[in-house]
């Protein structure tokens, strides 16, 4: 770690380290700010581990407003939210959670044969079917594009084939609401954004738990 500078550290997550920069006047980055030695004259910019997931802080001076909006709060009192809705009839609490390392040889094998069966049954075989998209040629044969960066543009590409397949993107005649749960960055909603034929006939609405950087917001805001 370099004070003024950047601060190196491991984000297991992601596996891999990361860099934060570091204020001008500060010794420690965002991340960090935790570990700062606070005297008198700064300890209204005191910073403190959030009390409900203090793998990031806040400052102690705003934790009242930092606890209303904070992505780790529980949120009661919203009509799409139901507690335990997925409890069996008669239940009352959750089950307890079984790791399945936990589990001897003889209950996995016996759970991964109910699986295997249930799929046999409802699911059967998976055909492979991989299409493309023309809205995203241009993208596909840019050069310098690595392996990663090619796999997701194939996947979105193939995606918009499937929607475009099953007359999904024709909005100018069908107003239709696309919902992109694990949105991630929001790379696919904006592919979706260029292949539909009217976006004034669209709705897009995109769900993820985490606070993802570098997103494509700025990009589709103005769709």
């Amino acid at each position: 770690m370099e004070s003024n500078k950047t601060c190196l550290f491991y984000v297991k997550r992601k596996k891999r380290y990361c860099k934060m920069l570091v204020r001008a006047g500060q010794q420690y980055c965002g991340q960090h700010l935790v570990e700062e030695h606070v005297n008198e004259e700064t300890i209204h910019l005191k910073r403190i581990p959030c009390p409900l997931d203090p793998k990031h802080s806040c400052y102690e001076h705003r934790l009242k407003h930092h606890l209303a909006i904070c992505n780790a709060r529980e949120v009661t009192g919203l009509p799409y939210v139901n507690h335990n809705i997925n409890l069996r009839i008669g239940d009352t609490k959750e089950p307890p959670k079984i790791s399945l390392s936990s589990l001897s040889d003889q209950e996995l094998l016996s759970f991964i044969a109910k699986v295997e069966a249930a799929h046999m049954e409802h699911i059967d075989n998976i055909e492979e079917s991989i299409l493309s998209h023309h809205t995203l040629e241009k993208e596909i044969e840019a050069p310098g594009c690595g392996p990663s960066i090619m796999r997701h543009l194939s996947q979105n590409s193939s995606i918009l084939g499937h929607l475009e397949l099953a007359g999904l993107l024709n909005t100018s005649f069908t107003p239709t609401c696309y919902v992109e749960f694990g949105a991630g960055r929001g790379q696919l909603t904006r592919w979706l954004t260029e292949a539909v034929s009217d976006t004034s006939k669209a709705l897009f609405v995109l769900v993820d738990r985490g606070a993802q950087r570098y997103k494509f917001d700025a990009k589709l805001k103005y769709k």
